[in-house]
């Protein structure tokens, strides 16, 4: 039996996307800033560090994820060792009022940088197919939607634009490839876009082959990364990317993986 394979299609979206060239600084820096971390010693782990202003109308700034997406109920769990600094890096006090909430005591309007990480988990062999919505992590592949896995300042998120920046770290040292609904820069990439366009996003990272085409004059990256184990090919029948989409009703184009049997 030949292990079975996650696709994700990459329709690369309308708002723009510029790579990260560490020979040019961009005019003006990003208001937020995520970076992606990979370690592999002494143990496999993603790190996750996110940079942005704290809220102006008072001393606490939230940060949560998606509390219910896609049948997932309880994404926070994957959530470890939340913490988070001030401007000098000096440690500042968090209350979790609900399992996908943490609340940030601040200066308002000061440089924030928040911080958590994710353990390896089974989950992609999982046989139950909402299973393969939660954050993936193993010695193969990391998988994350981001309603599910980035965590968001609340004051900043909706339709509101805003500059954005994505950075991957340690995973092209590792020999790892990325992908996300954004382009597969390995450096990661800046957007002018909303917080819910940056969430409502997939990524990607591992043991991957990256397919490029122009679709109607448009680029289309598809990413497939092998399983991590033979168990996966007993349940995942093969879906196309419509039909895994994120949210139908979601106005920008986006795409979510399509895990398949090959």
């Amino acid at each position: 039996m030949k292990p079975a394979l996650a696709l994700l299609a990459l329709l690369l979206p309308s708002c723009r996307v510029s790579t990260l060239d560490p020979e040019r600084q961009p005019a003006h820096q990003p208001e937020i800033e995520y970076t992606i971390e990979l370690f592999t010693r002494p143990s496999l782990e993603a790190r996750f560090a996110l940079s942005a202003p704290a809220a102006d109308g008072g001393e606490v700034t939230t940060f949560a994820i998606d509390e219910s997406w896609g049948g997932v109920e309880d994404a926070a769990e994957a959530i470890l060792d939340f913490r988070a600094a001030g401007p000098a890096g000096e440690a500042l006090e968090i209350e979790r009022p609900s399992s996908h909430e943490w609340r940030v005591r601040s200066r308002p309007g000061q440089r924030l940088t928040a911080a958590w990480r994710v353990a390896p988990n089974d989950h992609q062999a999982d046989g139950d197919p909402r299973v393969h919505y939660r954050t993936i992590l193993n010695e193969h592949l990391l998988h994350m939607i981001g309603n599910l896995g980035l965590l968001v300042p609340e004051h900043l998120a909706g339709s509101e634009r805003h500059r954005i920046a994505v950075r991957w770290r340690g995973f092209a040292e590792a020999g790892w490839t990325v992908a996300s609904s954004f382009g597969i820069d390995p450096r990661g990439f800046e957007t002018v876009a909303s917080l819910d366009d940056v969430r409502h996003a997939v990524y990607l990272a591992g043991d991957l082959r990256v397919h490029r085409v122009d679709v109607r004059g448009r680029p289309v990256a598809i990413a497939i990364a092998r399983s991590a184990g033979p168990s996966a090919t007993r349940t995942s029948p093969r879906r196309s990317a419509r039909s895994s989409r994120p949210s139908a009703r979601s106005s920008r184009t986006t795409t979510s993986p399509s895990i398949s049997s090959a």
